[in-house]
Protein backbone atom coordinates (compact mmCIF):
# COMPACT_ATOMS: atom_id res chain seq x y z
CA UNK A 1 0.00 0.00 0.00
CA UNK A 2 1.80 3.41 -0.89
CA UNK A 3 1.71 6.30 1.41
CA UNK A 4 1.34 9.80 1.25
CA UNK A 5 2.58 13.29 3.14
CA UNK A 6 1.57 16.85 2.39
CA UNK A 7 3.76 18.94 2.07
CA UNK A 8 4.41 22.52 2.90
CA UNK A 9 2.39 23.72 -0.15
CA UNK A 10 -0.05 21.53 0.47
CA UNK A 11 1.06 18.84 -2.12
CA UNK A 12 -0.26 15.42 -1.81
CA UNK A 13 3.41 13.07 -2.80
CA UNK A 14 4.45 9.64 -2.45
CA UNK A 15 6.10 8.46 0.70
CA UNK A 16 8.19 5.88 2.56
CA UNK A 17 8.82 4.94 6.18
CA UNK A 18 12.07 4.90 7.12
CA UNK A 19 14.47 5.36 10.34
CA UNK A 20 15.71 8.40 12.07
CA UNK A 21 19.90 7.84 12.56
CA UNK A 22 19.85 9.58 15.78
CA UNK A 23 17.08 8.68 17.70
CA UNK A 24 15.68 4.96 15.48
CA UNK A 25 12.35 6.57 15.39
CA UNK A 26 10.03 5.66 12.52
CA UNK A 27 8.52 8.26 10.14
CA UNK A 28 7.47 9.09 6.74
CA UNK A 29 9.71 10.92 4.01
CA UNK A 30 9.15 12.27 1.06
CA UNK A 31 10.50 9.59 -2.03
CA UNK A 32 11.87 12.17 -3.67
CA UNK A 33 14.08 12.95 -0.42
CA UNK A 34 15.33 9.37 0.15
CA UNK A 35 18.39 8.27 -1.19
CA UNK A 36 19.73 11.86 -1.78
CA UNK A 37 21.74 12.37 1.44
CA UNK A 38 23.43 9.25 3.48
CA UNK A 39 21.85 10.29 6.75
CA UNK A 40 18.26 10.52 7.42
CA UNK A 41 16.78 12.37 10.34
CA UNK A 42 13.53 12.89 11.55
CA UNK A 43 13.97 16.48 12.64
CA UNK A 44 16.42 19.29 12.38
CA UNK A 45 17.02 18.82 15.88
CA UNK A 46 17.92 15.00 15.30
CA UNK A 47 20.46 16.31 12.71
CA UNK A 48 22.16 18.79 14.97
CA UNK A 49 22.31 16.33 17.95
CA UNK A 50 23.94 13.65 15.28
CA UNK A 51 26.63 16.75 14.35
CA UNK A 52 27.31 17.77 17.62
CA UNK A 53 27.61 13.63 18.83
CA UNK A 54 31.50 13.29 19.09
CA UNK A 55 33.94 10.75 20.59
CA UNK A 56 37.30 11.42 22.05
CA UNK A 57 40.11 9.63 20.23
CA UNK A 58 43.82 9.46 19.63
CA UNK A 59 45.49 11.04 16.54
CA UNK A 60 47.14 8.28 14.68
CA UNK A 61 50.61 10.58 14.39
CA UNK A 62 50.97 12.76 17.07
CA UNK A 63 48.89 11.16 19.81
CA UNK A 64 47.12 14.23 20.96
CA UNK A 65 43.35 13.73 22.12
CA UNK A 66 40.68 14.95 19.82
CA UNK A 67 37.29 15.08 19.35
CA UNK A 68 35.71 13.66 16.26
CA UNK A 69 32.57 12.99 15.28
CA UNK A 70 31.21 9.42 14.89
CA UNK A 71 30.24 9.34 11.57
CA UNK A 72 33.83 10.20 10.53
CA UNK A 73 35.62 7.54 12.17
CA UNK A 74 35.05 4.85 9.89
CA UNK A 75 38.27 5.39 7.47
CA UNK A 76 39.89 3.91 5.11
CA UNK A 77 42.95 3.11 6.69
CA UNK A 78 41.38 2.71 9.98
CA UNK A 79 43.58 5.52 10.98
CA UNK A 80 42.17 8.85 12.66
CA UNK A 81 44.29 12.07 12.85
CA UNK A 82 43.48 15.45 14.41
CA UNK A 83 44.45 18.03 11.34
CA UNK A 84 45.30 17.62 7.85
CA UNK A 85 49.09 18.37 8.42
CA UNK A 86 49.33 15.28 10.59
CA UNK A 87 47.79 13.57 7.97
CA UNK A 88 50.27 14.44 5.57
CA UNK A 89 53.20 14.54 7.79
CA UNK A 90 51.84 10.50 8.55
CA UNK A 91 52.25 9.76 4.47
CA UNK A 92 55.77 11.29 4.28
CA UNK A 93 57.93 8.65 3.71
CA UNK A 94 60.60 9.89 5.88
CA UNK A 95 58.36 10.11 8.60
CA UNK A 96 58.43 6.64 9.15
CA UNK A 97 54.77 5.71 9.54
CA UNK A 98 54.36 2.15 8.46
CA UNK A 99 50.93 1.87 8.99
CA UNK A 100 49.68 3.97 6.00
CA UNK A 101 52.55 2.47 4.05
CA UNK A 102 51.49 -0.02 0.50
CA UNK A 103 52.59 -3.46 0.99
CA UNK A 104 55.20 -3.32 -1.24
CA UNK A 105 56.97 -0.36 0.71
CA UNK A 106 57.39 -2.41 3.93
CA UNK A 107 60.40 -4.31 2.83
CA UNK A 108 62.89 -3.19 0.67
CA UNK A 109 61.26 0.47 -0.08
CA UNK A 110 64.89 2.31 1.16
CA UNK A 111 67.10 -0.44 0.32
CA UNK A 112 65.92 -0.32 -3.33
CA UNK A 113 66.07 3.69 -3.72
CA UNK A 114 69.22 3.97 -1.92
CA UNK A 115 71.12 1.61 -4.26
CA UNK A 116 69.56 3.28 -7.20
CA UNK A 117 70.66 6.95 -5.78
CA UNK A 118 73.83 5.63 -4.99
CA UNK A 119 74.61 4.15 -8.76
CA UNK A 120 72.54 6.33 -10.92
CA UNK A 121 72.93 10.11 -11.18
CA UNK A 122 70.34 12.02 -9.51
CA UNK A 123 68.40 13.22 -12.94
CA UNK A 124 65.99 11.89 -14.96
CA UNK A 125 67.23 8.56 -17.27
CA UNK A 126 64.28 9.77 -19.71
CA UNK A 127 64.30 13.25 -20.34
CA UNK A 128 67.71 14.51 -18.56
CA UNK A 129 65.45 16.55 -15.75
CA UNK A 130 67.49 17.72 -12.57
CA UNK A 131 65.22 16.85 -9.54
CA UNK A 132 66.42 16.72 -5.97
CA UNK A 133 66.30 13.34 -4.41
CA UNK A 134 62.68 13.90 -3.25
CA UNK A 135 61.69 14.91 -6.56
CA UNK A 136 62.69 11.67 -8.55
CA UNK A 137 60.97 8.55 -8.32
CA UNK A 138 63.05 4.77 -9.40
CA UNK A 139 61.16 2.69 -11.54
CA UNK A 140 61.34 -1.24 -11.75
CA UNK A 141 61.53 -2.11 -15.93
CA UNK A 142 60.12 -5.58 -15.49
CA UNK A 143 56.99 -3.94 -13.45
CA UNK A 144 57.89 -6.39 -10.38
CA UNK A 145 58.68 -4.25 -6.88
CA UNK A 146 60.44 -7.52 -5.52
CA UNK A 147 63.02 -7.34 -8.39
CA UNK A 148 65.62 -4.94 -6.92
CA UNK A 149 68.31 -5.81 -8.97
CA UNK A 150 70.75 -2.39 -10.18
CA UNK A 151 70.01 -3.71 -13.70
CA UNK A 152 65.96 -3.38 -13.47
CA UNK A 153 66.25 -0.27 -11.60
CA UNK A 154 65.90 3.52 -13.48
CA UNK A 155 65.72 6.69 -11.93
CA UNK A 156 62.93 9.13 -13.88
CA UNK A 157 60.96 12.47 -13.11
CA UNK A 158 57.46 12.21 -11.72
CA UNK A 159 55.88 13.50 -15.02
CA UNK A 160 58.32 10.46 -17.18
CA UNK A 161 57.57 7.84 -14.88
CA UNK A 162 53.60 8.23 -15.35
CA UNK A 163 54.27 8.13 -18.71
CA UNK A 164 56.10 5.09 -18.59
CA UNK A 165 53.43 3.47 -16.96
CA UNK A 166 50.31 4.65 -18.30
CA UNK A 167 51.79 4.09 -22.16
CA UNK A 168 53.53 0.85 -21.42
CA UNK A 169 56.76 2.14 -22.17
CA UNK A 170 59.44 -0.06 -22.39
CA UNK A 171 63.05 1.37 -20.70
Amino acid sequence: MQEYIIDSVGKKRKAKRVICDYCHKEYLKPLRFINKLKHTFCSKECSRKFREDKVEIECAFCHTKFKQIKSRLNTKSGLNFCCKKCKDNAQRLENNFKKLWPKHYESNLHTYRALAFRHFPHKCARCGYNLDIDGLDVHHKDGNRENNNLENLIILCGTCHRIVHRKHIQL
